[in-house]
């Protein structure tokens, strides 16, 4: 290489493409032929490429070639400050990016050197403490603590570099609250990436705020660390008194946050420190149950005083666990005495239901049960429609009638007060019997349906069976309509289910409804089979000659439907009065349909000494 340049050869050459020697020396890491490059009285401070302005010293650093900065760094008459053009990185920058401690040294100590936040920056990230000690030592320093987006500082607490950030802290006077990126404070970034070790660090302070709230989403570092599941951070929180466990974000508390995650180490560190008679207990415990964590519902029930204190709200969670059929929370919950399993709570039906209607509604049979053994359970408890075997029964559930029926205190025959449902009513366009047809489902208030009837009403007669089989049912009751189970078995065409009614109880076949109809002009008006008809009418007591409140028997029913059939049936009745009137004077046999009919001649033809 000497021999070259000393035989004409320019050293300062740059070449186009490639830049000078001295880049490309660089480049390949041979560090000889850089000293001799030198050594031939190449300027080190010399332009090596014609694209940008660097020299020897900033593009050994930024190629890493430690050995060859070193040795220019022993040159007196190097420039240490060149900045790139374009990235403004300098050679310190980079050996401090690189941890090389004795180039940095070599830096600061050259009086062109200046020691910019660039270099502390690339320190800090890298974890490179003794250049970081070395940089800050500097008095012409300036972090710029807060004025960057990634200022040194906030990059000492991304890196989790608590000796950084105690650094900066006591070297600088910061402000432990100076906001450094995004609304955040030291603590609350912390508390938010899980660095316990610089929370630690900074409650040492006594300046620090702990119940600063990130602007924008009002976060603190209790609520960031019950959020992220953090543990750790939220037990070095919670050592300190001044923390405040009160305060909300989007109205949820730390330990509202930590059981909404399902945070239990979080949740169970928080509770601890809480005050157990706070009314806000009640809505991390319904959190709890909500999210069906059984864990979470079992940090609360192991503390006797929050037993004590929240009973209330224990009731509902109760309640709340059986309507999202959540059983192993039931049964974690009915085995204390503080909790009321006939407290109401106005559930997602609108309704005020107490654990037991809850369950059911939702069709969860084991959480039922689980209630159902509790020894305090009002098993008459009434809601608005009624008690829970009349919702039973309504709603044709049968898994559970029988363990309800078990119950020696059950009211069998309660009559539920004005509840709205959809019952069958029949329409009349005319005076005219004939002119009633089933209508539509409609919307009304029923009143003193005993769980018999409405089972009856809605014709679920699997439980109107399991009702039979109780002694204390009453067969014969009535509801608002005065209509009885044997007149909804007539309208459903359940003849088995007749059959059952009466071998029960027979007094209902002569009970006539609101509008005086019997279970027999409901079997006459519908047309029912004939094996029912003669099922009714062979009961001792039936009285075939009943009229209803406009004067019609079964008969002129028969006669108006012109159902010779069912005519025969009647008129085979020992006890049958032919010489019954409506009120404008009619007898059967004067009441027929228009047109051609065989009922006339069948009923002449039986009753010879009746008025044709």
């Amino acid at each position: 290489m000497e021999f070259l340049i000393k035989g004409g050869v320019r050293a300062d050459y740059v070449h186009p493409l490639f830049g000078s020697a001295a880049r490309v020396a660089i480049s390949l890491g041979h560090s000889h032929i850089v000293q001799g490059l030198i050594r031939c009285g190449h300027d080190a401070n010399a332009q090596i490429c014609l694209t940008d302005n660097r020299n020897m010293l900033l593009y050994a650093g930024e190629l890493g070639r430690r050995g060859i900065m070193e040795f220019l760094l022993t040159l007196p008459e190097i420039q240490t400050g060149t900045e790139h053009e374009a990235t403004k990185e300098t050679a310190l920058f980079w050996a401090a990016k690189r941890g090389w401690t004795e180039a940095v040294r070599l830096l600061l100590s050259n009086p062109g050197t200046e020691a910019g936040p660039a270099a502390l920056e690339a320190a800090v990230k890298e974890g490179h403490e003794d250049i970081v000690r070395l940089l800050v030592a500097r008095d012409d320093l300036e972090p710029n603590f807060g004025a960057r987006r990634s200022c040194s500082l906030w990059l000492a607490v991304k890196h989790d570099r608590d000796w950084a950030v105690k650094l900066f802290l006591d070297r600088y006077a910061v402000n432990p609250n100076i906001l450094i990126r995004d609304g955040e404070t030291i603590l609350v970034l912390a508390a938010k990436l899980g660095l316990v070790s610089i929370v630690r660090a900074l409650l040492e302070r006594d300046d620090v705020d702990l119940n600063y709230q990130a602007l924008g989403w009002k976060k603190s570092a209790l609520h960031y660390a019950a959020t992220e599941c953090q543990p750790d951070v939220v037990e070095a929180l919670l050592e300190s008194p001044s923390l405040d466990l009160k305060a909300t974000y989007n109205g949820m508390l730390a330990l509202e946050i930590a059981v909404c995650k399902r945070h239990h180490r979080c949740a169970r560190l928080i509770l601890e420190r809480m005050d157990k008679a706070d009314k806000d207990l009640e809505g991390a415990l319904m959190l709890a149950v909500r999210g069906g964590s059984i864990d979470l519902v079992r940090l609360f029930l192991a503390d006797a005083q929050i037993r004590n204190f929240l009973s209330y709200a224990f009731s509902l969670a109760l309640c709340q666990a059986a309507l999202e059929g959540a059983t192993d929370m039931v049964r974690s919950m009915i085995k204390y005495d503080e909790i009321d399993p006939n407290r109401t709570y106005a559930t997602c039906f609108s309704r005020e239901d107490t654990a037991l209607f809850a369950a059911i509604r939702r069709g969860h049979v084991a959480a039922a049960r689980l209630v159902l053994s509790h020894p305090r359970l009002d098993i008459n408890h009434t809601g608005f429609d009624g008690t829970v075997l009349g919702l039973l029964a309504d709603r044709g559930d049968q898994r559970l009638m029988k363990d309800v029926l078990r119950n020696p205190n059950m009211d069998v025959n309660f009559r539920a007060q004005g509840y709205q449902d959809n019952i069958i009513v029949y329409r009349q366009g005319s005076d005219e019997p004939h002119g009633r047809f089933l209508g539509d489902f409609d919307m009304r208030l029923t009143w003193d349906d005993t769980p018999l009837l409405r089972a009856a009403r809605k014709g679920f007669f699997i439980s109107v069976r399991i009702l039979l089989e109780d002694p204390r049912t009453d067969i014969c009751a009535t509801g608002s309509d005065q209509r009885t189970a044997l007149w909804w078995a007539v309208h459903w065409n359940r003849e088995s289910m007749v059959r059952r009614l009466l071998e029960a109880d027979n007094k209902a076949v002569n009970m006539r409804d609101v509008e005086g109809w019997t279970p027999l002009h409901l079997a006459v008006n519908l047309s029912r089979s004939e094996s029912m008809l003669r099922l009714l009418l062979k009961q001792q007591d039936v009285d075939p000659n009943i009229t209803t409140e406009a004067g019609w028997t079964a008969l002129h029913l028969a006669m108006l439907c012109c159902d010779t059939r069912t005519v025969e049936a009647l008129l085979d009745h020992p006890e049958i009065d032919t010489s019954v009137r409506l009120r404008d004077g009619r007898t059967p046999s004067e009441v027929h349909a228009p047109g051609d009919c065989d009922c006339k001649s069948l009923f002449q033809s039986r009753n010879t000494g009746v008025e044709a």
